[in-house]
This record gives C-alpha cells, structure tokens and sequence, in this order.
C-alpha cells in the first residue's frame, strides 16, 4: 500500500529534480503478513506468514511545468517510448544524510489532473520500479 510523503518529499530523475511536485506517493514493496484461513478452524490463532514480496512503486503528482524538460517532460516521454528511467525519490528532501530510495523505473501511466478547486492543470505518473530499489543517504 501506497504511503503519502511529506511536504518536503523530492523526485529527481538522474539529476534533474521533478518541478512543482504537490504530492509524492511511496510502496517500497514490503512484504505484508498474511493470515492463513486454512488454520482458522483448527485453532484460535491462525498462522501468519510473510506474503510475497511485492514491486516497489511510486506516484507523483505535480503543478504542470512546460519548461521541466529534465522532468516532468521527461517522465512523459519515457512512458510514450516504453523506456526506464533511473528515479530517486528523498522522503525529506534532498539533504547531505536524508535518507534516500532510488533504482530504475518505468513510468507505466501519465495522466492529467486539475489541482487546487480546479484551477491548475497538473500531471500523475505511476511508475513501477525494475527489480531491488537502492535505499542509502542523500551526498
């Protein structure tokens, strides 16, 4: 499940930071614990164990910026090329220690938004990591 990061939450695809993100969503495909139903009328506590291991995922939300070429513009020509991306996300910005998650992505879906009671035109990419993400600290 998707968890919504903070404010201060950033995207860069290589180098170039993704302008005008409103709202970064994070699944670092954790594996959820699952309770076996099998057990459930042997005794009064079920088994649980660790279900597979998922695909880590992001969604990035942002204010429309035609001049974010590295960017925004970028995310949208990778997903109609069918090419990955190398993405980095920083749940508290892009500070020297801030822990950081990055690895090579697809964007598999680019759709346009109105954010703010309609007024702003917007974008949301759904990208789905390719294999381990990397998780270290901001240099």
């Amino acid at each position: 499940m998707a968890k919504k990061l903070g404010n201060s939450a950033e995207a860069y695809l290589g180098t170039a930071k993704v302008a005008s993100t409103v709202a970064i969503y994070w699944n670092d495909g954790t594996r959820a614990v699952t309770e076996s139903k099998a057990q459930r009328p042997l005794n009064s506590r079920p088994e649980a164990f660790p279900g597979e291991l998922g695909v880590a995922s992001c969604r990035i939300t942002c204010e429309r910026d035609k001049a974010d070429t590295n960017g925004q513009l970028a995310l949208i020509a990778a997903q109609l090329a069918g090419t990955s991306v190398t993405l980095s996300v920083y749940p508290e910005g892009k500070t020297t220690g801030n822990e950081m998650w990055s690895g090579t992505a697809f964007v598999t879906d680019c759709g346009e938004v109105t954010l703010k009671n309609n007024e702003l035109p917007g974008y949301d990419f759904k990208i789905t990591f390719s294999g381990d993400i990397t998780k270290g600290v901001a240099a």
